[in-house]
């Protein structure tokens, strides 16, 4: 729901209550998800209406509001990321094979799969900008790049850095992308319309740590 918090990891119990590796906090109290999950999850996504999706290792799972089971991806090669998208849906990313061809991004809702503008991408991860609109690192034959979805459409961003590690967005809307700078280094990169630019100094790996718990909010 609109204004609540999602959060997986591998506890238990969440504000003194059973909650099986996930748990919702309304602002207020933290409450399980249905019967939780059978596995951790690295990665979930949530929509206003209650929906949730998670990942971990090789497991998909989708929460309908009040019950959890297995993603039946028909079509799917490899889901390997997901999205709230600000219409009320998700955004899956991967490959996908579809009656139109190969193609990198399905839309999905209670069960639904729709394919997106048909573009022949790999999707690695994504992202949100501060406007709620969803951010994307790809590649394809001809090399990778970042998309961002407008409507139905997706515009593709000039210019290229490696490979994303985490994608949000400024306040004023301009995408922000940590990336790998070597070995042992990452760095932030900003878009400003017309290509990408340095936005902090690299910093040793060792300085950043992804979070653990794993949490969206709606």
């Amino acid at each position: 729901q609109a204004g609540t918090v999602v959060v997986c990891g591998s506890f238990t119990t969440a504000g003194g209550g059973p909650a099986n590796r996930i748990a919702r906090w309304n602002g207020s109290a933290w409450s399980s998800l249905g019967a939780g999950l059978p596995f951790v999850a690295t990665e979930v996504a949530t929509t206003g209406g209650g929906q949730v999706i998670v990942r971990g290792g090789t497991e998909r799972w989708y929460f309908d509001g009040s019950t959890w089971a297995p993603l039946q991806l028909p079509f799917a090669y490899n889901m390997v990321a997901a999205v709230a998208a600000p219409e009320g849906d998700f955004i899956l990313g991967g490959l996908f094979q579809t009656p139109q061809g190969t193609i990198g991004t399905m839309r999905f809702d209670h069960g639904v799969l729709t394919p997106t503008q048909p573009q022949p991408w790999f999707v690695s991860r994504f992202g949100t900008d501060a406007r709620g609109r969803v951010l994307a690192n790809v590649t394809n034959l001809t090399g990778g790049g970042f998309i961002r979805l407008d409507g139905n459409s997706w515009t593709t961003l000039p210019g290229a850095v490696p490979t994303a590690q985490w994608i949000t967005g400024l306040p004023n809307g301009d995408p922000l992308v940590l990336s790998a700078t070597g070995s042992n280094a990452v760095a932030m990169y900003r878009h400003d319309g017309a290509g990408w630019a340095p936005f902090s100094a690299p910093v040793q790996r060792s300085q950043y740590a992804s979070a653990n718990p794993v949490t969206a909010a709606c």
